[in-house]
């Protein structure tokens, strides 16, 4: 491994570390790196936070490092520093294939994209500011795709599925170390799906405007999935399709402790050899399991192959990446209503003078955070998810309040009593550690509703304001 500095300028070639570690991750294409090295090493100088590591085949940063009596631990992720650091007030592409919309992404970050074998287009739109990297966030998520990132060429990989299946079992009595530990998790499981499309689009399959899918289960458990990016009914249907057949059945995720053969001896290395994204035969005697499962996350000990272990799941997605959807999706249904509402009050209503409306903003403070109070306790991390969404909702709400009355007034004393209101709203909800009174498991079941609620009132505030906004337009005008 060699060390750079900031600067990019070779400092020297790694020598003397042990317990070295890379880590790789289907969900987001991500990797990173672990190892020790001697407190007293000649070389830890150049050890520190913000330097880069290059291996053969990837550079990453150095994140975290931590001290010890003899050794030092060191991580680092995989070096994304360009799709970071640029950014946009705001992006969308239309109709495009995820090639397109990333080409477009990419441009003067020094990035390209590389081998794309998913033809499908759909629309991609960040109403608020946003990084590359959120921007290819979103594009997994929309066009069900997984990507591989080449950090030392700066290309991108696009694939509807990475990895294949080698016919390569997992069986205790040939390269499973334990009993492999099981964690199932169907908090947010449904075997029916109403998607709606911009402006009210609606599927019809016979007669009916959702989609069921009971392989797992003989219960009805609907979910209304909005999007408006959706503008063709034909890709509205087969998407939804696709995230019903994720979450009509739980999640099953083992932690197996594997015995990596093909890596320890080439007498293995075409018949057991594996790689992320690979589909796999987990068979248990003990647990009676026999399931093909893919593997979704690696951690490879270049230096000790004997000690490599992977992580397998019947989806790509974690636990948790299902609960930043569920978060994600509420505040984006309650934030589009909250937009459509003002706009409708601005042609409708007519208000007062520049000092009525910083009044009405104090007021509309007040209420949202009595209201957020009254709804979450505080300096728990119980319910986390919902907290974050109703502060992230608000946020956005506020955000969309101002960019609709910068453009219908112009008397900028209106206009910084606005900018000072909103600010210091959302420096007070950020403030504070807010949770949920429900235990997490519920929370992550109720987020939607509870987060819609809250929103409510958010919207009705956002009304109030707008019509107040009206009449300053008057006046100034």
């Amino acid at each position: 491994m060699q060390v750079f500095s900031q600067a990019h300028e070779r400092l020297c070639l790694l020598q003397g570390y042990k317990e070295l570690k890379l880590t790789k991750k289907l969900a987001d294409g991500d990797r990173e790196i672990s190892f020790k090295y001697p407190r007293g090493g000649e070389m830890v100088q150049y050890l520190k936070n913000e330097n880069y590591i290059r291996t053969k085949e990837d550079e990453f940063v150095i994140k975290e490092v931590r001290t010890g009596k003899e050794w030092r631990s060191y991580v680092a992720i995989l070096n994304l520093e360009d799709l970071q650091g640029k950014s946009f007030e705001a992006f969308e592409t239309v109709e495009k294939t995820v090639g397109e919309c990333l080409a477009q992404a990419l441009q003067g970050t020094g990035w390209a994209v590389g081998r794309c074998d998913v033809g499908k287009r759909r629309t991609i739109r960040k109403d608020s500011a946003c990084t590359v990297l959120e921007v290819i966030s979103q594009c997994i998520n929309t066009y069900k795709c997984e990507i591989e990132y080449h950090s030392l060429e700066k290309v991108i990989d696009i694939y509807g599925n990475i990895g294949r299946d080698r016919g390569v079992y997992f069986m205790e009595s040939l390269n499973l170390r334990k009993v492999p530990s099981m964690k199932s998790a169907s908090n947010g499981l449904y075997t029916q799906i109403r998607p709606i499309g911009k402006d009210g689009l609606k599927i019809d399959v016979d007669g009916k405007d959702y989609l069921e899918n009971h392989s797992y289960s003989p219960k009805n458990i609907m979910l209304t999935w909005k999007d408006e990016r959706y503008t063709v009914a034909a890709s509205l249907m087969e998407d939804a399709a696709l995230k019903l057949e994720e979450i009509c059945k739980p999640t099953i995720t083992y932690e197996a402790d594997v015995i990596d053969l093909a890596a320890a001896s080439e007498i293995y290395s075409d018949i057991l050899q594996y790689d992320i994204g690979d589909t796999v035969t987990l068979i248990s005697k003990t647990e009676g399991v026999k399931e093909k499962m893919r593997i979704a996350v690696i951690d490879r000990y270049p230096d000790k192959p004997e000690n490599n272990s992977c992580q397998l799941s019947t989806a790509k997605k974690t636990f948790a990446d299902v609960q930043q959807e569920v978060k994600e999706a509420a505040v984006a249904e309650a934030t589009a209503i909250s937009a459509a509402r003002t706009s409708q009050s601005i042609e409708n209503e007519a208000g007062n003078t520049s000092g009525e409306i910083k009044k009405e903003m104090e007021v509309a403070k007040t209420e949202l955070l009595e209201y957020v109070d009254t709804h979450y306790l505080e300096k728990s991390e119980a319910g986390s998810l919902a907290a974050d969404a109703a502060s992230a909702a608000a946020e956005k709400a506020a955000g969309d309040m101002d960019e609709k009355l910068e453009a219908y007034a112009t008397a900028t004393k209106v206009q910084r009593d606005i900018s000072d209101a909103k600010e210091e709203t959302i420096r007070e909800i950020e403030g504070r550690n807010y949770a949920t009174k429900l235990e997490m498991g519920d929370a992550v079941k109720d987020v939607a509703g509870r987060v819609y609620v809250a929103e409510t009132d958010i919207r009705n505030i956002m009304d109030r304001l707008s019509a107040l906004e009206k009449g300053s337009q008057t006046e100034t005008g």
